[in-house]
């Protein structure tokens, strides 16, 4: 520990000096610092370790976990209330745009709808077909069903529709692609 160097007042010498212990409240303690990696600290706890192995495993005192999970405690508790309630909440939410957007759509009478210039008229068609497609996705999700099925039939008949036209084989079926390499 250092000690702290006063001169002394005896002798008739200004320069010497005592060793004179420093008073606790006054040194410096130096420690190294040690940080704990919270995300690894949080999986361990979640594995089931106890504060004690958590601690040898990060190589710090079990007060240092002990202190850092009382902590957390709360953040990691909402955390997973969120993350328990979040299909919940997501509904909520989507019930309450659903609501907005069918108290709109019920407002436009044909008044309204004559007023709006044709780009306004395309553009809240383009935001209803937007809307009306992904609650279809959702819907389909939500029972299980892929929403890739429409994609994949538009690609199957595009790809037939693009070898119409080409050079046909003796069989009548559509010359083969020769690959590029």
């Amino acid at each position: 520990m250092a000690s702290g160097r006063i001169p002394s007042r005896m002798g008739t010498s200004a320069s010497a000096t005592l060793d004179v212990p420093t008073p606790r409240t006054q040194r410096k303690v130096k420690r190294s610092l040690r940080k704990v990696n919270p995300q690894r600290a949080i999986e361990l706890h979640n594995n089931g370790l106890n504060n004690a192995e958590i601690a040898r495993t990060m190589g710090v005192n079990t007060s240092t976990i002990y202190r850092f999970l009382q902590n957390t405690s709360a953040e990691v508790q909402a955390v997973k209330q969120y993350k328990d309630g979040r299909a919940d909440v997501l509904a909520k939410v989507q019930s309450m745009a659903l609501d907005v957007q069918t108290r709109i759509l019920a407002s436009l009478d044909d008044g309204v709808l004559a007023a709006l210039t044709p780009s306004q008229k395309s553009g809240m068609l383009l935001s209803v077909n937007t809307v009306y497609g992904t609650l279809y996705d959702k819907e389909r999700l939500e029972l299980g069903k892929s929403t890739q099925n429409v994609g994949l039939i538009a690609r199957m008949m595009g790809d037939s529709l693009g070898r119409i036209g080409k050079a046909t084989s003796n069989g009548g079926d559509p010359a083969p692609e020769t690959p590029v390499e």
